[in-house]
């Protein structure tokens, strides 16, 4: 695959399972458009060359119990953790390390009471949540 994610994938309700991975000619950013799909369970957009930042449309994926986006050679997610993966109940693994997140920690990672593996690596410019 090569170019974008088409902004349509959003309207594959009953998708369940997205895996996109070691793809280097995909670029661009993942579409906020990716909240709408709330049958999602596993979502695992890694090892790409996507950019950006992690859409705040992520907390409407309720059902997610994986949440992988680990970054490729030239992929390197900015900005913060938005504080509505909170919503995330069911997540049991996320790994969105490796990235470039400035701020802090949400303290509402504490509210994922199935989380099982939290991958975090924490750069000089991220600290924890006090």
């Amino acid at each position: 695959m090569t170019g974008t994610i088409p902004t349509e994938l959003g309207g594959l309700l009953a998708v369940s399972q997205f895996y996109i991975s070691d793809n280097y000619n995909l670029a661009g950013t993942i579409p906020t458009e990716f909240g709408l799909l709330s049958s999602l369970e596993y979502l695992e957009i890694a090892r790409t060359s996507l950019v950006g930042s992690i859409p705040s449309e992520f907390g409407l994926l309720t059902s997610l119990i994986e949440l992988d986006i680990s970054p490729g050679y030239n992929s390197v997610f900015t900005g913060t953790i938005p504080t509505e993966i909170g919503n995330l109940v069911n997540l049991q693994y996320i790994d969105i390390s490796r990235h470039g997140f400035a701020g802090t920690i949400p303290s509402e990672i504490g509210l994922l009471t199935y989380l099982d593996q939290l991958w975090l690596y924490v750069s000089k410019n991220f600290r924890a949540h006090t």
